[in-house]
Order: structure tokens, then sequence, then C-alpha cells
């Protein structure tokens, strides 16, 4: 009989039900088909009310005890501090894939570098203008 684990985006999403394998296990692959860029999962322990992390070997994910029992489970995406979570959600990284995620960071980074240049750039020609008008209106 197969086995299913609910899985919400967020703690107070509905959640949806992913197969788990024979073995008991959840692919990565088949979390981060529903939930792109996905790196694990967590959930809220009962006992405690502390997040645990759930363990990631070999690209599967292991239950936290014999089985997955009747628990949603929350999908755990990259923290990365300079950027809009919901964008990275939506970007398609691929874990476990250093090159695409470099790539995606570089292309974020450049960005941002070029925001900034276009803004100092702006403020130049404020302050510009201002020195100008200035001059004028001291002769």
């Amino acid at each position: 009989m197969s086995q299913y684990i609910q899985i919400a985006e967020d703690e107070n999403e509905e959640p949806i039900e992913l197969p788990a394998e024979d073995d008991g296990t959840l692919l990565l692959s088949t979390l981060c088909a529903q939930f792109p860029n996905a790196s694990g999962l967590k959930y809220r322990n009962k006992a405690t009310g502390i997040v645990r992390e759930i363990r990631l070997v070999d690209g599967r994910l292991h239950a936290p005890d014999e089985d997955w029992g009747n628990i949603v489970y929350v999908a755990n995406f990259p923290k990365i501090s300079s950027l809009n979570k919901s964008a990275v959600k939506k970007t398609p990284l691929r874990h476990n894939n250093g090159a695409l995620a470099c790539a995606f960071l570089k292309f974020h980074l450049r960005f941002l570098e070029q925001q900034n240049v276009h803004l100092v750039q702006e403020l130049q020609v404020d302050y510009n203008n201002s020195a100008e008008l200035k001059k004028r209106t001291n002769k």
C-alpha cells in the first residue's frame, strides 16, 4: 500500500499529498516537482513546539520516525537574505546543481549592482543640478 506525505508551502496553507517511495523515503525530485526550489522539509514537533528538519541523504528525505505519520510537513526553501523570498521560490533552480544556483545568484547580484549604479547616477545628476543652481543664484 502506498504511503502519502502531507506537505504545505507554509504552516498555514492547505497541504497536498505526495507519494513516498517503496522504502518509505520521499525523493527530493518529487518534492521539487510540486514546490520548485525546495531544499528539504521541516515540521513542528508536537511535544516541544520547536521546528525540526527532515534528514536528506543522497536526494532522499527520510521519515523522522518509523513512518511519516499524520503530520503536515512544510517545504524548506534556500535562505538568500538579499533577494525577495517569493522570487527565490519562483526561480527554476535545481537542488544539488551548484552551477545553476551560482548563475542565478550572479544574475541577481548583477541586477542589484545595476540598480545601484542607476541610483548613484541619478544622485550625481541631482547633485550636479543643485550645484549648478547654487552657482546661478549666488551671482
